[in-house]
């Protein structure tokens, strides 16, 4: 279960590691946290300051280019994926490894939609008269009513099913 923290508490944390002489895991223990997520927040507060704290900007979509760019300069300098991360101001590290993983297959090239929404459901266009279509159009609008019915029957008879389950439990005692 992920547990969010407030800006404040993440600058108190910090805070009171840069200002004692306790180390990472005590740190973390006296303010409840993994003694990782101390040492990420100290690279951040040193990176960006407070302002590495406050809420994120909406999603932004990157450019491929951006993106291959964060992976070359993540290889040339031998950096981590945190590192990386707080380099380019914050991209998640699991972001950068999913590129990372996209490049290594070859599918960072752009050539693949990047997009994970289905395909639009194909509709037939009622507005315009039989007569007016093609024979593309009209056998796709056929392949479209023939799913259309064998779905409805399908609905058909499993509503049926269902309705005779109930009235078999409404029989026994």
């Amino acid at each position: 279960m992920s547990k969010k923290y407030s800006v404040q508490q993440k600058i108190d944390a910090v805070l009171h590691y840069l200002n004692s002489h306790d180390g990472y895991k005590l740190t973390a223990k006296k303010f409840g946290i993994t003694h990782t997520l101390m040492k990420q927040w100290v690279r951040q507060y040193r990176l960006h300051g407070e302002e590495g704290f406050l809420n994120r900007r909406p999603t932004i979509h990157r450019t491929l280019a951006f993106k291959r760019e964060v992976i070359e300069t993540m290889r040339s300098e031998g950096l981590s994926l945190v590192a990386t991360s707080m380099r380019y101001g914050g991209i998640a590290p699991s972001t950068i490894l999913k590129w990372k993983r996209k490049e290594e297959k070859g599918l960072l090239t752009g050539l693949n939609k990047e997009s994970s929404m289905a395909k639009q459901a194909y509709r037939p266009d009622l507005s315009k008269p039989d007569e007016e279509k093609t024979r593309e159009e009209l056998i796709r609008e056929l392949q479209y009513r023939r799913a259309e019915n064998a779905y409805l029957k399908k609905l058909d008879e499993l509503l049926r099913k269902k309705a005779q389950a109930q009235q078999l439990k409404k029989k026994r005692p």
